[in-house]
């Protein structure tokens, strides 16, 4: 369900939803002790462990728009999950996740965040709204700006925070940290 590239040295575990990004991490990252990646258990039944990740690695069933975060970890990474969902699915997803998390916990998110429209730069801003369209027909889904990721974390729980929003030159991804408590 997700993916990111790099993980803060000062956590330790880490739990995401769905593919092979926890086997890039523990590879990259040796400070991390464990990961488990989750994800929906038609895809985990075919999920392999590499011999050289045993007892670091493992894979775990969960449907996050059914059931609650029980999987404790230090940070939760998502890629390319919440573009497609509406704000309604989305806002489910973070209530689901809250109900599992302890204060401190960070989630990152790697999504496109619409910018402001501005004067300038009228091609980005048409490619990125363009996208935003494409989600809504193909999927009931949508991009959000600053503005619409607040939105729906607060819908979820007042404790998510966005820390930082990171997008790096030329990239139509940013990453978006979040904190979780009071």
């Amino acid at each position: 369900m997700g993916r990111f590239q790099a993980v803060s040295k000062e956590h330790r575990r880490h739990r995401r939803a769905g593919g092979d990004l926890s086997k890039q991490i523990l590879q990259r990252f040796s400070g991390i002790e464990k990961a488990t990646s989750v994800d929906l258990p038609e895809v985990i039944q075919t999920a392999e462990v590499p011999q050289n990740l045993e007892g670091r690695l493992r894979f775990a069933p969960y449907n996050f728009l059914t059931e609650h975060m029980t999987y404790e970890a230090d940070a939760y990474i998502f890629r390319h999950i919440f573009h497609d969902w509406s704000d309604q699915y989305a806002t489910k997803i973070f209530k689901n996740l809250a109900a599992g998390l302890k204060e401190g916990t960070r989630v990152w998110i790697n999504e496109v965040v619409l910018p402001e429209l501005g004067p300038t730069n009228h091609v980005v801003d048409q490619r990125q709204r363009g996208a935003d369209i494409m989600m809504k027909v193909g999927f009931n889904g949508k991009e959000r700006s600053k503005g619409g990721w607040e939105n729906v974390l607060t819908e979820a729980d007042h404790r998510f925070r966005i820390e930082n929003i990171v997008q790096p030159e030329g990239a139509t991804d940013a990453v978006i940290e979040i904190l979780f408590g009071e």
